[in-house]
């Protein structure tokens, strides 16, 4: 991919480009693969505390990059400056985790909402609406996964996921030490 020229960062298709950047990268793409298919194969077939919890590791992992990709299509322009914005992303997922693990309310909300989603989704495909059920499982120890929402944060410090001006400001930093 070629680098992203700022002059034409309003261009939508730029834009597409630059956020299908991250949510392409092979680590993205791990962390999904193995949320579905943990979440749809391997629960079922070895279930017990590791399949349990790969599913909140890898959700964790993704979520946040996908807030920041999803930003950046709506917004103007990329975000020139990725790793606040996957910082801020990281934390209001965080935030939402926990409170969906530990608050009553919160995860019936969730679960209602999401049966109601894929019921509607269900509807657009032309399939009965059927009453779907969603399950959340309210367990603290679920908790332990939360370090994984900063983990794409601390990733792009090393990466070259960055946009053009935050790699010459990187690079000129460093060259002035």
């Amino acid at each position: 991919m070629k680098p992203l020229a700022l002059s034409s960062a309003r261009d939508p298709l730029v834009r597409r480009e630059h956020a299908a950047e991250w949510l392409l990268s092979p680590t993205f793409l791990a962390a999904v693969l193995l949320l579905l298919l943990n979440d749809h194969w391997l629960k079922q077939a070895y279930p017990g505390w590791l399949t349990g919890k790969l599913s909140d590791f890898a959700g964790l992992f993704f979520f946040p990059t996908l807030l920041v990709s999803l930003s950046e299509l709506c917004v103007a322009r990329p975000l020139e400056r990725r790793q606040p914005a996957l910082l801020v992303a990281g934390a209001l997922t965080a935030v939402a985790f926990a409170a969906l693990k530990l608050s009553q309310p919160v995860t019936l909300g969730f679960e209602q909402g999401m049966a109601a989603l894929w019921s509607a989704i269900a509807q657009l495909r032309g399939e009965p609406a059927l009453p779907r059920t969603v399950h959340v499982a309210r367990d603290a120890s679920d908790l332990l996964a939360l370090p994984m929402c900063f983990a794409p944060w601390a990733r792009l410090r090393d990466r070259r996921l960055t946009t053009p001006r935050e790699t010459q400001r990187r690079s000129s930093s460093s060259t002035s030490k």
